[in-house]
């Protein structure tokens, strides 16, 4: 983690005279790096305060553990970064960690202040991947998920094996999704667009709902009026839809490289309908490549069953 002093500079700042004192420290910082690659961000915090008390005067490990901390999600993680910020490894990095615990406490506002002047150009020592990443979630936090996406792809030429970074980018497309279908329904709440996207999406969170509901239009209605037509068919229903329709992504096609290209286009029902479409299964295939690590797919299962729980009771998805 670039936001940690290493083992190296541990060793030189705390060690005590002795090569055997020397040598433990290595290996206990080394325990508790360990334990932050694997997401285990509570030991980690643990290790580092068993270090820090046989070298309570050690003020970079009382760094390293205020970064543990944070990621833990201790309660106390904003005014521990607070107090030791000035251990930081680089001034850069140390504000933008604090600019991120900010956001994760809930305030936005003060966090932008942190964050805009640091990251509108990238602040020297902050190192490429970290001021992308803070750009995403600035983004993502300033009700942005277009932008935040696009800096998530940027970051996924650099990390594009890291699972946090996926799991952002399944969220960030959620967001536009969601985004997509509000503006949709706000638009032409009556269009074939919405009728039919509200549809889709009733069947991805609630497909058991999804199934009762189908069944028991196909067998109330009579004619068309309890069916959703297929793409082809409101298109033509649809006279204000996109006037380059032959030039539309297709379902084939990457949905992060369909979302780009329908930034393109006007706005229109249809637009919207694509974006919202492109932007769940970019969220879906995201989502599925951050549950290869067990920590991310842990997450997703109690996703998977508050959803689950929520289709028991009919309650719709925030």
């Amino acid at each position: 983690m670039d936001f940690l002093w290493p083992a190296k500079s541990l060793q030189a700042e705390c060690s005590a005279a002795g090569a055997a004192e020397a040598e433990s420290l290595v290996r206990e910082v080394q325990q508790a790096e360990s334990a932050l690659n694997e997401s285990r961000f509570g030991k980690a915090a643990a290790l580092f305060n068993e270090i820090l008390k046989e070298r309570s005067t050690c003020t970079l490990a009382k760094w390293n553990r205020a970064v543990a901390r944070a990621y833990a999600g201790f309660p106390s993680a904003l005014t521990d970064l607070l107090s030791t910020l000035s251990n930081a490894p680089e001034a850069a990095s140390g504000h933008l960690l604090l600019g991120l615990e900010r956001i994760a406490g809930g305030d936005a506002d003060e966090a932008r202040r942190e964050l805009l002047p640091l990251l509108h150009e990238k602040a020297p020592g902050l190192p490429e991947r970290d001021w992308v990443w803070g750009r995403a979630v600035l983004a993502w936090s300033s009700g942005a998920p277009a932008e935040a996406r696009q800096w998530l792809s940027r970051l996924l030429v650099l990390e594009s094996e890291t699972p946090a970074v996926w799991f952002a980018m399944g969220g960030v497309a959620l967001e536009e999704a969601r985004e997509n279908s509000r503006r949709l329904g706000e638009l032409a709440p009556e269009s074939i667009w919405n009728r039919k996207l509200e549809s889709e999406v009733l069947a991805v969170w609630y497909p058991s709902l999804a199934q009762r509901v189908m069944a028991k239009g196909a067998t109330s209605t009579s004619g068309d009026a309890g069916t959703v037509p297929p793409a082809s068919a409101a298109t033509q229903a649809n006279a204000k839809a996109s006037s380059a329709e032959e030039n539309i992504p297709g379902e084939t096609e990457n949905p992060e490289v369909v979302l780009q290209k329908l930034t393109t286009f006007p706005d229109s029902p249809e637009v919207f309908y694509l974006r919202a479409r492109a932007a769940l299964r970019l969220s879906k295939s995201a989502y599925a490549r951050a549950a290869l690590s067990p920590t991310y797919n842990a997450q997703l299962r109690a996703l998977r069953a508050l959803a689950a729980e929520m289709e028991g009771g009919q309650v719709a998805p925030e």
